[in-house]
């Protein structure tokens, strides 16, 4: 019977020995740059600056809390609905704030993740070694991810529990809202990875920030024609949230924030300038993940085809 004898060579024992899983390899290829860009964001002290700027806004939102509560409780004592009514809408205006702060350290960090360094020759160095442009590209993404995941973890954490101590209100649940926001905001870093591709940083900053402009324009449009009974208003908003939909994201959750907690005027949680009567559904949140994973996908595929 013939049998097969020949034993693999030593030049493949050696591969074998450096590299005995490939995907292995690609992974930690990844894990690798996306690391070497979070330090990059901390070196240039774009990340410091959001956290020196993130704790002026806690220390001036706890005392604006803490009075505000004092105030109301000097006027007599406040039922569990009043409380509730109260500490919601602070928790939804300070999470607005956080949401607007993200959004602008997903931009600034993203805008130029690749055009920088193709300017300073740094790209031209790095795509030169065997690592496909992809990886490159992913690991980017990732590591610009996990420090927006950090910051809105401690930043929204911080501000649900000063309202917590203070007023006494935690949210029904209080993981979704902080979610929704680091999805806003990852919407902005996945349209900035794009633009970065292909334009200058400058240029790229310009279109992204008037971008996020749109978006805010859009729901605050939305919001009026909701209040005024437009529907031609309420279009252009739901528009501008399909094209943007950071805005649309956040409205969900505001509305998750203040939810189940009976307003006071007639128009409910629309009553909060954070939120709308009839906020988007999940499938806004779906949309907005597809929305992310097209635009990095769009990013690889521009990226692969520029010259460096």
């Amino acid at each position: 019977m013939w049998k097969w004898s020949r034993q693999p060579t030593s030049e493949a024992r050696r591969e074998y020995r450096a590299n005995p899983c490939p995907k292995a390899n690609g992974l930690a290829d990844v894990l690798t740059i996306g690391l070497a860009t979070l330090r990059e964001a901390v070196r240039r002290k774009i990340v410091l600056a959001g956290l020196l700027l993130t704790v002026g806004f806690l220390i001036l939102f706890g005392l604006g809390v803490w009075f505000a509560f004092q105030e109301l409780k000097s006027e007599g004592p406040l039922d569990p609905s009043e409380q509730a009514i109260f500490g919601g809408f602070l928790l939804s205006g300070g999470m607005w704030v956080l949401n607007f702060v993200a959004a602008l350290l997903a931009i600034l960090t993203a805008v130029g993740a690749v055009s920088a360094e193709v300017t300073n020759g740094t790209m031209a160095a790095l795509a030169a070694r065997p690592v496909p442009r992809w990886k490159i590209l992913i690991g980017k993404a990732l590591g610009l991810a996990l420090m927006l995941a950090a910051f809105v973890a401690l930043s929204t954490g911080a501000v649900t529990a000063i309202v917590y101590l203070i007023a006494g209100y935690v949210p029904a649940n209080p993981i979704v809202p902080p979610l929704l926001i680091l999805l806003a905001a990852l919407v902005m870093q996945s349209l900035a990875l794009l633009g970065t591709t292909r334009l200058p940083t400058i240029a790229n900053g310009i279109l992204i920030f008037a971008l996020f402009s749109v978006g805010l324009i859009g729901g605050i449009v939305e919001q009026l024609g909701s209040v005024i009974d437009n529907a031609a208003m309420v279009n252009i908003g739901i528009v501008s949230s399909l094209v943007i939909p950071s805005r649309a994201i956040f409205e969900m959750a505001s509305a998750r924030l203040i939810s189940g907690i009976a307003s006071p005027t007639p128009g409910g949680p629309a009553a909060s300038p954070f939120a709308l009567a009839n906020p988007p559904s999940m499938l806004m949140a779906i949309y907005a993940v597809g929305y992310c994973l097209v635009a990095v996908a769009l990013a690889i595929r521009s990226f692969s085809t520029r010259d460096l």
